[in-house]
């Protein structure tokens, strides 16, 4: 099973509620777009988004993590950082052969899950190459360096052998609840034992 995580910011904590609503609407529609049925997206947020969308392979994970102020980005980055940390928690349970994780307002391919499981040697994918599309515009912009850009660009096999931090659960919650960023954990998410894992297996 694939797994896509996406955490979403909270109601009073968005600018614009509505419009983040749709944007993850969208975002779901292109993730369970894929015709595979062992598939699975997880939205973890402290209120659930009022979607149309009825399919079995969405899954809702509520927060009791409490709303971050809405002017203070850096608590707000924590925020995402917890949520993050919490879905991978109970990802454990249902214990997914690759995760990924998707920002809340972008568009991914409905061949994705077909292209990584017909490739059961790889241990991760990196999508170097996207296209960046602007609300509203009728263009698309071919990304060269798309992996540097966009949070969603890492597909990767989940087992403790490239994923010893967020696996161990106790550790990395301890980083998190003391000082840990969204960046840190960010870094930490893109750098665990990065060398050697990218020697091991080809990336696309």
């Amino acid at each position: 099973m694939l797994l896509a995580i996406i955490p979403f910011i909270a109601d009073g904590v968005a600018n614009d509620w509505q419009k983040a609503v749709a944007c993850l609407e969208r975002t779901l529609g292109s993730i369970l777009g894929n015709p595979d049925r062992d598939l699975r997206a997880i939205v973890i947020c402290q209120d659930r988004p009022p979607l149309k969308l009825n399919d079995e392979r969405y899954l809702f994970l509520e927060t009791k993590q409490p709303k971050p102020d809405k002017q203070d980005a850096m608590a707000k980055e924590r925020d995402k950082g917890v949520k993050t940390v919490e879905a991978f928690d109970a990802a454990r349970d249902l214990s997914p052969e690759y995760v990924m994780l998707v920002d809340a307002d972008d568009l991914i391919s409905n061949t994705l899950t077909s292209y990584v499981y017909q490739r059961p040697t790889f241990d991760a994918f990196c999508l170097k190459r996207g296209y960046q599309w602007r609300e509203g515009s009728s263009h698309f912009t071919l990304l060269p360096r798309f992996n540097q850009v966009c949070e969603s660009a890492f597909v990767w096999r989940f087992d403790k052998r490239l994923f010893p931090a967020y696996l161990a659960k106790p550790i990395l919650k301890g980083y998190v609840t003391r000082s840990t960023t969204w960046w840190k954990l960010r870094w930490m998410r893109r750098g665990f034992r990065w060398i050697k894992f990218m020697n091991r297996k080809p990336f696309m």
